[in-house]
């Protein structure tokens, strides 16, 4: 489950994660993250989300949402992200910005190991 705002980075990481052969659906609000995992239990194993442009309330709710899904949860930050989510997003893997592609889908494989 891919979480982003970011219309590029979320086509281009989406592209990347098909074609590393993970199965991925892309959102654009925390509501459709709820609704996604509401609707297809157990279809999801990891939630990544790009943080930026949302308010950190999202991106707390959206890593909540995850762990009550027992979904790993791997956030995709810069540094002005890493300062206004860390003491609120316990449990969430961060990646940090500038990160790349390839190392985002090998952290995404991980995650689905249990790693």
């Amino acid at each position: 489950m891919l979480v982003s705002r970011i219309w590029p980075a979320r086509a281009f990481l989406y592209a990347e994660l098909k074609e590393a052969g993970l199965d991925v659906y892309g959102v654009d609000a925390v509501d459709d993250l709820a609704e996604a995992l509401w609707r297809w239990p157990g279809r999801f194993g990891v939630v990544l989300m790009d943080p930026a442009e949302f308010p950190a309330d999202d991106v707390v709710r959206a890593v909540e949402l995850a762990r009550r899904a027992g979904l790993s949860a791997l956030l995709v930050v810069g540094p002005w992200d890493l300062d206004r989510l860390a003491d609120r997003t316990a449990g969430a893997r961060m990646l940090r910005k500038p990160v790349t592609i390839g190392a985002v889908v090998d952290a995404v494989r991980r995650a689905l190991r249990g790693g």
